[in-house]
């Protein structure tokens, strides 16, 4: 079952003796929004300004859901239900996270790939920040997927096997760090 968090914060959680970094996800407000032939809807928090189209497809449950995302059928499953993670999730549990990245904005190419950048000498002027040479003049051209200045981030991440420490109420502990800004949406597969 796949359930639809929001990212809250980290924390650091007791395991024995250690003590390891966890991420605190929100999970409230989960309900399987359609029943498809061979895929299950969940949906989570309303739309605000709604087409007429999408409020006959989820007039069942009595609002049209922001954030959705569809699996497989895999058991017989009613919409309206709430899914809880009391009921889907249990400490020891490994998972798989998707989310998006933080954005951190245009950067150049010693941040965003990590060059040395050029001469720290006297008389280079503004070249010690620069990528240097980006092509030869044999192919006349520069390649595609050439490491260059741009957007960071922003970036859809998957993690797998990211082990549940905590299970209580709408809240749900995951170790070590989980994708995104706080109160970004985090898909948790089971």
């Amino acid at each position: 079952m796949v359930i639809i968090g929001k990212k809250k914060n980290m924390d650091s959680f007791q395991q024995g003796v250690k003590v390891v970094p966890c991420t605190i996800i929100d999970v409230s407000g989960n309900v399987i929004a359609n029943v498809l032939d061979t895929k299950v809807v969940v949906g989570r928090e309303p739309i605000k300004y709604v087409k007429k189209q999408l409020i006959g497809i989820y007039k069942k449950i009595g609002f049209v859901p922001r954030f959705v995302v569809s699996e497989e059928k895999t058991m017989d499953v009613e919409v309206g239900k709430m899914i809880s993670a009391n009921e889907n999730l249990a400490v020891g549990d490994k998972v798989t996270i998707k989310g998006v990245s933080k954005g951190k904005g245009f950067a150049g190419v010693m941040k965003r790939w990590g060059m040395k950048g050029g001469p720290k000498t006297r008389g280079q002027g503004i070249r010690q920040r620069h990528q240097g040479s980006i092509g030869a003049q044999t192919p006349g051209k520069v390649w595609k997927g050439k490491n260059m200045p741009g957007r960071t981030g922003v970036d859809s991440v998957k993690l797998s096997n990211v082990e549940v420490l905590k299970v209580e109420g709408n809240n749900v502990w995951l170790k070590g760090a989980v994708p995104g800004a706080r109160g970004s949406i985090v898909y948790i597969f089971k």
